[in-house]
């Protein structure tokens, strides 16, 4: 029951796009739906990122068997973003590569999406089974994909809503101190 309603959370901001998009609500919806979904994958990344801290101040362990789920659906809203700037760019590669090259916050976001992209891939149970102490050494990409991904967001918000990178910046910061502090208890 807990798995469900939890799934149903991370799915609604996609349900509550495609209600605007049936209602017509959307005035631009390229900008309209990217920003949203760009929002969402990096509050979800930094959510499963902070898991693992929040366990280990806690000890709810329970926490950690929705770890995953949070991760997939991080990845899922990148994908989405992801998606409508291919859409954007009328998927022409040479548009592509073009913005990749004349927009540093592209290239970070296309580098935190593909790095993401392996973890998405490997998340399944066959590949823990496949990978083996591999699949954990894999799965540390999250170490560099958070960065880049908050450094993507950085770089590319508007002067308006500012605050939200620095306030997503420190939440960063303070989870990765808890995890260095635990790694040098050891």
């Amino acid at each position: 029951m807990t798995k469900s309603l939890i799934f149903l959370l991370l799915l609604s901001p996609f349900l509550y796009l495609l209600f605007q998009i049936y209602n017509g609500d959307l005035i631009d919806p390229v900008e309209e739906i990217t920003n949203p979904t760009g929002q969402w994958a990096i509050r979800f990344l930094i959510l499963a990122f902070a898991i693992t801290p929040i366990v280990r101040i806690t000890k709810f362990y329970k926490l950690i068997k929705f770890r995953r789920m949070i991760g997939v659906f991080a990845f899922f809203y990148m994908l989405l973003h992801f998606s409508i700037w291919l859409i954007d760019q009328s998927f022409d590669l040479e548009l592509i590569i073009e913005d990749i090259k004349k927009r540093t916050y592209i290239l970070v976001g296309f580098i935190a999406f593909i790095a993401s992209l392996l973890l998405a891939i490997t998340s399944t149970n066959n590949w823990i089974k496949r990978l083996k102490k591999n699949w954990k050494r894999l799965h540390r990409l999250i170490y560099i994909i958070v960065p880049l991904a908050w450094l993507h967001f950085f770089l590319q918000a508007k002067s308006d809503m500012q605050l939200q990178p620095h306030i997503y910046g420190v939440i960063i910061l303070i989870f990765s101190a808890i995890r260095i502090y635990f790694l040098l208890k050891k």
